[in-house]
């Protein structure tokens, strides 16, 4: 399932095209940008204002990006929403034994409140994100976190069983509005590099923070003045955060004069892709859900007719995909988006970690009070080590991913997380907490952490400033899907195994249950092992151009060779650059921008401009490994071309201090 991932995790390049329309900016998590120089030859391709820096780039820093002390105050507000949402879920975690003994909660709905909560979040996500999209980030973000403050206050204040699922259901719903918005504020108005990188870390690293606060908060609340008090200290902190997003998100671009906001709504949003989409998730985990209760539902006829609507929903969606896109109509999620091989494999990954984070995060607290007889504060106690591990990565990550090597990362955090359920598996019940159940918590965060933020920046540059919010709510939704079949799952499997556990009549005896509990974490191990597996048996891809179909075309050959040639010429004529003692030359991003534009650009080439720009705007061209090309359509129908140069992997040697790059001749032949 997994196993196109690492290659193309690994070869993530800005500028991945979505819908014929790339990026606006040229950033990823290992590579530098490349700003276009005006060419000093004729322009036939593109508009030559087009090529000028200030064009695009420089008036998008000054209109949109935020200084840094102010960005500063947007991310710990949008951290703050994130880490008081997953605070819910965490408390819920830790006080579910407490919270079923006082709402007489039945043991068949146990996940209930969890996965209510993951349901409508997974549900609502994209109709969210598309929303943000069309009326602006900070108005959807604001409803969204004063909603969150509200259902917090009324999940401490349910009466009975029906109204903590319910509540949580809500609460679900406002993050999903929370989510998309937040990530395209970061996208939009946080300076791209290390500022932006840093901006997805907090986020991603105010989930897994808020979860174990909840837990370890939780569990004191719980022992103390009851679980119900967890809830109004979020209820009251998220509506602290509202009146901060207030003053401190920037404000939406207001649309052009005439358009009205609910014309735009009604025009702009794929309502009938969002209604299949939507109902095919909901009805797809409330089935899942019911399962989890009991598993002789799956014959129910309501749950046969859910599961078949749910399946011609996924067939219906591509159609209607695919009609919308020929018809040149809004696409909610256009087809051509998954032959993204980054952004496809990432949200599986996504998917695959994000359900075995929160399945060794339940599982683990019912251990240690269920099986243990620990008390909540000694369960919360005992997650701490998942809290400091997941902060620790977050913000390492944040710092070092444009220096880490992707692949290697991704597959190595994968191979330590497996090892979290590994423990917990083999755990005795009377061991001491250091030898396994220790040793399990501190792994069970790192793959998660890891993937959600070069998720996140993968996402910021798939698409462009127009879809932020969409392109974070499907990136969310695989990951709070995830999250609902894993505990659905996971659920179906212990309750099975306790029911048919023999040596003990009792089936809420620690014995019995203990045996549920460990096929559970048995089933953990060998979803992270198809994970991993997937991960170190994909091969690198050797394409000098991403679309399998450009490959095979004879205008594709030209370009590459001419590429080619051109630059390897150009370094021996002293086109600009500074030459070093034996075929040595430093090479700037400068320079090499300059080549390509002259490439393009220049009038003594005779590619039509409709041919090149039929073939490619949804497409980007590899030069070598060590740079690549980008195609942006403007607004005005005019075309950009921009180079991105990786410097992880350029065969030269890096100058950081002179921004250049020491290369041979040699070198840049053999790269052809």
């Amino acid at each position: 399932m997994a196993a196109h991932a690492a290659a193309d995790v690994q070869t993530f390049v800005s500028g991945t095209t979505v819908a014929g329309v790339s990026s606006p900016t040229s950033q990823n998590s290992y590579g530098t940008v490349a700003e276009l120089e005006p060419s000093s030859t004729g322009c036939t391709a593109c508009d030559t204002t087009a090529l000028l820096p200030k064009s695009r780039s420089v008036l998008w820093k000054s209109q949109r990006t935020l200084p840094n002390s102010r960005a500063a105050v947007v991310i710990s507000q949008i951290c703050g929403l994130s880490f008081f949402s997953s605070f819910g879920s965490g408390v819920i975690v830790i006080a579910l034994p407490a919270i079923q003994t006082t709402l007489g909660l039945q043991d068949g709905l146990l996940v209930w409140p969890t996965s209510s909560y993951y349901l409508t979040a997974g549900s609502c996500l994209l109709l969210a994100g598309s929303i943000a999209d069309v009326v602006g980030a900070k108005r959807v973000n604001l409803i969204g976190s004063f909603l969150c403050a509200i259902f917090m206050l009324a999940c401490g204040l349910a009466r009975n069983e029906g109204e903590i699922i319910a509540f949580r259901a809500f609460s679900g719903i406002a993050y999903a509005i929370i989510t998309p918005s937040s990530i395209s504020i970061i996208s939009e108005h946080v300076e791209e590099g290390r500022p932006r990188n840093m901006g997805f870390a907090c986020m991603g690293f105010g989930q897994p923070l808020g979860f174990c606060f909840g837990l370890v908060l939780g569990g004191v609340f719980t022992d103390t003045v009851g679980w119900r008090s967890a809830f109004y200290v979020a209820a009251a902190a998220s509506l602290g955060m509202f009146f901060l997003g207030i003053w401190a998100l920037p404000e939406d671009i207001q649309p052009e004069a005439g358009q009205s906001t609910w014309k735009r709504v009604a025009l702009e949003i794929d309502w009938v892709g969002v209604l299949l989409a939507c109902t095919g998730l909901a009805m797809l985990s409330y089935v899942l859900i019911s399962l989890s209760a009991d598993i002789n539902n799956i014959y129910k006829a309501s749950s046969i007719i859910l599961l078949g609507i749910s399946a011609f929903s996924i067939p219906s969606f591509i159609g209607w995909m695919h009609h919308q896109v020929s018809n040149s109509r809004t696409a909610l999620i256009p087809n051509s988006l998954w032959s993204s091989h980054v952004f496809s494999s990432s949200c599986i990954l996504v998917l695959l970690t994000t359900a075995l984070t929160n399945c060794m995060e339940l599982y683990s607290c019912l251990f240690f009070q269920q099986i243990q007889g620990n008390s909540a504060i000694g369960a919360s106690l005992r997650v701490l080590p998942s809290l400091i591990a997941g902060a620790t990565v977050n913000i390492s990550t944040g710092i070092f991913v444009n220096r880490m090597p992707v692949f290697w990362t991704v597959l190595i955090s994968a191979v330590l997380t497996a090892g979290a359920p590994l423990s917990m598996a083999l755990i005795r019940t009377d061991q001491p907490y250091w030898q396994n159940a220790f040793l399990g918590q501190i792994l069970t965060p790192i793959s998660c952490d890891i993937l959600y933020t070069v998720g996140l920046l993968i996402v910021s540059d798939v698409f462009p400033e127009n879809m932020q919010g969409l392109g974070g709510a499907i990136f969310n939704t695989c990951a709070q899907i995830g999250s609902a079949i894993g505990l659905s799952v996971t659920q179906i499997i212990a309750s099975s195994v306790t029911n048919n556990y023999d040596n003990n009549p009792d089936k809420f005896s620690p014995d019995a249950l203990m045996k549920g509990y460990r096929a559970a974490f048995w089933f953990m191990l060998g979803w992270m092992r198809a994970t991993t597996h997937g991960l170190s048996t994909k091969k690198r891809n050797k394409y000098l151009v991403t679309d399998t179909d450009l490959t095979t075309t004879k205008l594709a050959k030209d370009i590459v060779s001419d590429v080619a040639s051109y630059i390897k010429g150009s370094l021996t004529d002293n086109l600009g650059l500074s030459t070093k003692k034996r075929d040595k030359y430093l090479v700037t991003d400068t320079d090499l921008t300059t080549l390509i534009t002259y490439l393009w650009c220049s009038d003594d080439h005779d590619y039509p401009h409709e041919r090149i720009c039929g073939v490619l705007t949804t497409m980007t061209i590899h030069m070598s490994a060590d740079c690549r090309v980008h195609l942006l359509r403007e607004a005005n129908g005019s075309f950009t071309f921009k180079l991105v140069v990786v410097q992880r992997l350029l065969k030269g040697k890096r100058d950081d201090e002179n921004d250049k790059y020491v290369t041979s001749h040699n070198t840049v032949g053999n790269a052809y």
